[in-house]
């Protein structure tokens, strides 16, 4: 009953900035003050600051999209600074995993080689570039091996979807009926509020992601399945028209993975909505909005999607440039192994997208390592915890690595997801 109020309060929310976004400043201000002050007063007891760090990263892109006058890296140190917080402020001992020690570690020596016409720019692209995995790094240390209940894992996800349905209604308001837009198969800046585009289809598609695992373990967020098939309906409606593919597709394949590895590992024991019906009811929800979208914006989705340019008809690349980068960063690697090109470089050369090459390109053999254990260590941890467990967590891992693939490290999100992936999912016994 809380969170429906909660719920409709932000939609409130949504609706008020876009009458007048300076007031997002104070709301970022305010969430991050009282978050804190919650944290300290209590000593961080029920992972207080796991749930205030949610809800951060879930704002992360509204407040760049108004423009707050907040730093623009304040998704990740707002992120840091709540969970170390919490960390330290909590009167029960920790074990801190060396590996995520090695990996900090192993990004410091290509500073060494990095530059830049001033100190001023090479302090402000290294503290850029690091920033991500810093977040990410001391985001697992925060989450290692910590309890936590499967009702608080549900709450934890449920914080980072406020602050996006604000941003949905947000963007419903402020953006042009789809008449008078003039599509073409580039991402589309007037359907993201005037933001980057590929930004908030990377939330928006998290966001997808996140109601779709509220439909199939039953446990909806707005009290009723069929309200949150229209929210994921719409979810996917805001996605689509940004014409930027990346945040979608990794949603489409978290849910499938969701999926497919409770049949397999799960053997539907912690699922109480039938998989059959669940896939029929993302596929009828798809399809509508799909051929809706596309109809709306003059069959140019389709041909975003299909890599077609709509003048010539010829196919092009599906990728949208993404795998000329990717040979880019892969290219600066084998001429610069050992220490990389240096943290921030890779943008004298080319525009990184790829959390996974711009490791490569920048760090060498160190980030190569460290590579290693970003994709290995999850891995592990996944297949140790409860076995009905498994497939929330591997659905998590799938967006995470997806969301590395296409945008890197460009948010906090993706940092927060990948910590919490090392927690320990537990059931209260009576």
């Amino acid at each position: 009953m809380i969170f429906r109020i909660l719920l409709f309060f932000h939609l409130a929310l949504g609706l008020l900035f876009s009458y007048n976004t300076s007031y997002t400043y104070y709301w970022g201000v305010l969430i991050l003050v009282i978050g804190l002050g919650d944290i300290v007063v209590n000593r961080n007891s029920h992972d207080r600051a796991a749930m205030w760090a949610a809800y951060w990263v879930g704002m992360e892109v509204f407040l760049r999209m108004v423009e707050t006058n907040l730093l623009w890296e304040s998704g990740k140190y707002g992120t840091i600074i709540l969970l170390m917080t919490g960390f330290l402020m909590e009167e029960k001992s920790h074990k801190t995993p060396k590996y995520f020690v090695y990996f900090i570690v192993l990004l410091i020596p290509s500073i060494l080689v990095i530059n830049f016409p001033n100190n001023q720019m090479a302090r402000e692209e290294v503290a850029f570039n690091l920033s991500g995995p810093i977040c990410l790094a001391l985001s697992s240390i925060y989450f290692f091996e910590r309890g936590i209940m499967v009702n608080k894992l549900f709450d934890i996800l449920k914080f980072i979807i406020l602050p996006v349905l604000s941003m949905s209604v947000y963007l419903a308001l402020v953006t042009p009926d789809l008449s008078q837009i003039i599509f073409s198969t580039e991402s589309n800046y007037e359907t993201s509020g005037g933001f980057g585009p590929n930004q908030v289809s990377t939330v928006l598609g998290i966001a997808i992601l996140i109601v779709g695992v509220f439909i199939y373990y039953r446990k909806p967020l707005t009290g009723m399945i069929m309200l949150d098939a229209g929210l994921l309906a719409y979810l996917l409606f805001r996605g689509l028209i940004t014409f930027s593919k990346g945040g979608i597709l990794t949603a489409g394949l978290a849910l499938l993975a969701l999926v497919v590895m409770n049949y397999i590992i799960a053997k539907r024991t912690a699922v109480k909505l039938n998989p059959i019906v669940f896939l029929v009811i993302l596929a009828c929800i798809s399809i509508y909005i799909w051929n809706a979208t596309n109809e709306s914006t003059q069959q140019m989705l389709s041909y975003r999607y299909s890599g077609i340019h709509p003048i010539t008809l010829e196919r092009e690349d599906v990728t949208s440039g993404r795998l000329v980068l990717l040979e880019n960063e892969i290219r600066l690697f084998v001429e610069h192994p050992i220490l990389g090109i240096g943290p921030g470089m890779t943008r004298v050369y080319t525009a990184t997208h790829s959390e996974f090459t711009r490791l490569l390109a920048e760090h060498g053999v160190f980030g190569l390592v460290a590579l290693f254990l970003m994709i290995a260590m999850p891995n592990i941890h996944i297949f140790q915890i409860r076995k009905e467990a498994r497939p929330l967590y591997f659905a998590i891992f799938v967006i995470v690595l997806m969301t590395l693939l296409h945008s890197a490290m460009r948010l906090a999100i993706p940092a927060f997801l990948y910590g919490l992936l090392f927690s320990l999912p537990m059931v209260r016994r009576n």
